[in-house]
């Protein structure tokens, strides 16, 4: 008697584009991490700190790992003491600085209409 095993239902994310890119820019803070990297100079983690008002060291840096994971945020490493990192958008992320433009034009619309 053998055990048929039963093949996983695919999630959302494996057959729609959408779902699959909002998982990999979903949370609070991504979208205005890759914002803040936008201008394409190099950040340090203490920078995007002070620009990403209530997000705390850990969760930015759990972020930041995430996108460097995820191919849209370059970590630069520089050896020398005290130890030095700088973050840059890769060209990927950079694709999306029109979109997230258009959804900051977006926000600012609609807090508009709901004030």
């Amino acid at each position: 008697m053998s055990i048929k095993t039963i093949p996983p239902k695919p999630s959302l994310a494996d057959t729609c584009n959408v779902a699959y890119a909002i998982n990999v820019l979903g949370g609070k803070w991504k979208i205005s991490i890759i914002w803040e990297l936008a201008n394409g100079e190099p950040r340090r983690l203490a920078e995007l700190r002070r620009k990403l008002v209530g997000i705390s060291e850990g969760v930015l840096i759990t972020q930041l790992k995430s996108l460097e994971q995820d191919g849209l945020v370059k970590r630069q490493p520089f050896p020398v003491v005290p130890p030095r990192v700088e973050y840059t958008l890769t060209p990927q992320a950079e694709q999306l600085i029109d979109i997230i433009r258009d959804i900051e034009h977006w926000g600012s619309n609609y807090r508009q209409t709901r004030q």
